[in-house]
């Protein structure tokens, strides 16, 4: 797995002695896979309560692994189970501990409002323009605009005059710009633009937000039920006489 948290065997379980004790270690690891599986279904719920998720990808990498029903007393007593995400979803791992994460290529952090790249209402989805995995190189205005140009300043103007002009973006120090108003008056032309994405490699700080951790609680304070149970059907079995 990606990330994981072991359970093992109660001690409140443990010291069942007499003829009991074979069927005592069944129960000990039957309760112990009934508790990652209830923390596997805790954890699925914490996901779906916290995070915003689009599909099913993520709750799908939330497995357990079984412990292995065995007759031998220490072999239970070393019996562990595990929850938590595979490879796959590797990422709830940064959710679940907090850190760093370093944006990679091609990704971007939005930075025009809600409201804006909504079309002017929160109701509406995010215009396609606005999507950066739409934007490809033809949205934007290049050096071509400005070879007629000497200066630096002159340079800036000419772009973004041809952006607004042409409905281009600008990418300026990795970010995308968008000029939403240009006015020539004069030696002082009137440039308006907004940013639109930023796209730089920076490391994003991300709040620790866990959700296995509590999924493990109440199948921990429900153990000892849990294993009661578990001895009550190994009787109903006849697998305790």
């Amino acid at each position: 797995m990606g990330m994981d948290i072991v359970l093992k065997i109660d001690n409140r379980m443990k010291g069942f002695l007499g003829k009991f004790q074979e069927s005592s270690n069944i129960a000990m690891v039957r309760t112990l896979n009934t508790q990652a599986a209830l923390t596997r279904k805790d954890a699925i719920k914490n996901v779906k309560a916290d995070f915003t998720i689009r599909n099913n990808f993520t709750t799908r990498q939330i497995q357990f692994e079984k412990a292995t029903e065995t007759r031998n007393t220490t072999l239970a007593y070393r019996a562990e189970s595990r929850v938590g995400a595979t490879k796959k979803a590797g990422y709830m791992k940064l959710q679940e501990e907090g850190g760093k994460k370093r944006n990679k290529a091609g990704s971007g952090n939005i930075s025009i409002g809600r409201r804006a790249a909504r079309g002017g209402s929160t109701g509406n989805v995010i215009q396609n323009k606005y999507h950066l995995r739409n934007i490809t190189r033809w949205d934007f205005a290049w050096g071509g605009y400005t070879q007629f140009h000497k200066s630096k300043k002159a340079k800036h103007v000419a772009l973004a005059a041809a952006a607004f002009k042409n409905k281009k973006l600008i990418l300026a120090k990795n970010r995308i710009l968008e000029v939403t108003a240009f006015k020539a008056s004069g030696r002082k032309p009137r440039i308006k633009t907004r940013v639109l994405y930023t796209v730089e490699h920076k490391n994003v700080m991300v709040k620790s937000n866990p959700w296995l951790e509590p999924a493990t609680r109440k199948p921990a304070v429900d153990g000892p039920n849990i294993y009661k149970h578990a001895l009550k059907k190994l009787f109903k079995e006849g697998k305790i006489v």
